[in-house]
C-alpha cells in the first residue's frame, strides 16, 4: 500500500509539473506548482523524511507559492497578451530541444547502474584487473576508474588533514565508499557519529550548532545584511523624496 500511494504521488506531481509549464493561465499555473510543492512533501514524508516534507509545505507552499500567486494576482495580466508572447517565445523551440537532449544525456549517465549493464560495474570490487596494455574498455570503465580516483582524494585528504581514514576492508581487499568519505569529510567528531537514538530534528540540529556553527552565524550575518539593506535603501529614498517636494514648493513660491 506504501509504495502504490509513492507511485501515486511521484505520477501525481510529474503531471502537475508538466501542467505548471504549460498553462496559458497563470493563476493556474501557480495553484499546479502548489500542488506539486504538496504531492512532494507527502511523498517525503512516506519515505519517511518528515522534517523536510514539513519544510516544503511551511516554505514552498506557505510562503513562496502563495507570494508567486499574489505577485500573479496583482498584475492582472490579460489572457491576450500572455497568448502573443507565448507565440514568439515558440521562435526557440529548436533550442529547447538541443538542450532537452543534452539534459537527457546528462540524466541518462547518472543513472543508477541497475537500469544499464552491470558488467563493467565497480571492477576493483569485483577482482576486474585493470588493463596493462592499451585500453580497449568500454566508457563506463574509464567513468568507473575516475569514480575511484576521486575517492581516492577525498580518503588521502581526510587522512592527511583529520587523520581519518574511509578505506573499508572487505575480504582482505579495501573499497571506498561514497556515504563513508562524505560522513568523514564533514563529521569528523568521532562523538558525533552516533545518531542511532536521535530525532530527525535532533540529528539536524546537533549538526547545525556543532559542525555548522560557523555556516549557521555566517548565514544569520547575511540574512540581516539583506533585511537591513532595503531598509536603508527605502529611508534614502524617501528622504530624496521629502527633499524634492520641499524645493519644488520653494521653487512656486
Amino acid at each position: 500500500m506504501n509504495n502504490f500511494l509513492l507511485d501515486i504521488l511521484c505520477i501525481g506531481a510529474i503531471i502537475s509539473g508538466i501542467l505548471v509549464i504549460t498553462s496559458k493561465n497563470p493563476v493556474v499555473s501557480v495553484l499546479f506548482l502548489i500542488s506539486v510543492f504538496v504531492q512532494v512533501a507527502g511523498y517525503l514524508c512516506l519515505l519517511g523524511v518528515g522534517f523536510i516534507g514539513i519544510s516544503y509545505l511551511i516554505v514552498y507552499v506557505g510562503a513562496i507559492a502563495i507570494l508567486f500567486l499574489f505577485v500573479v494576482m496583482m498584475l492582472n495580466l490579460q489572457l491576450q497578451e500572455l497568448t502573443i508572447v507565448g507565440k514568439e517565445y515558440t521562435q526557440n523551440l529548436p533550442l529547447g530541444a538541443i538542450l532537452g537532449s543534452l539534459f537527457l544525456y546528462i540524466f541518462v549517465q547518472i543513472l543508477p547502474f541497475s537500469f544499464k549493464d552491470q558488467s563493467s560495474f565497480n571492477f576493483k570490487e569485483q577482482g576486474i584487473p585493470l588493463p596493462s596494455g592499451p585500453w580497449n574498455g568500454s566508457w563506463q570503465e574509464i567513468t568507473d576508474l575516475i569514480k575511484e580516483m576521486k575517492l581516492y582524494i577525498v580518503n588521502f585528504v581526510n587522512q592527511k588533514l583529520f587523520g581519518n581514514s574511509s578505506i573499508i576492508p572487505v575480504n582482505d581487499t579495501t573499497i571506498f565508499t561514497n556515504a563513508n568519505d562524505i560522513h568523514l569529510t564533514f563529521n569528523t567528531m568521532q562523538a558525533d557519529q552516533n545518531f542511532q537514538s536521535f530525532l530527525q530534528i535532533q540529528s539536524i540540529g546537533q549538526i547545525l550548532y556543532t559542525n555548522g556553527m560557523a555556516w549557521l552565524i555566517l548565514c544569520s550575518i547575511i540574512l540581516l545584511l539583506a533585511m537591513i539593506g532595503p531598509i536603508s535603501l527605502s529611508i534614502n529614498t524617501n528622504k530624496q523624496s521629502i527633499n524634492t517636494n520641499h524645493n519644488i514648493s520653494l521653487f512656486l513660491q
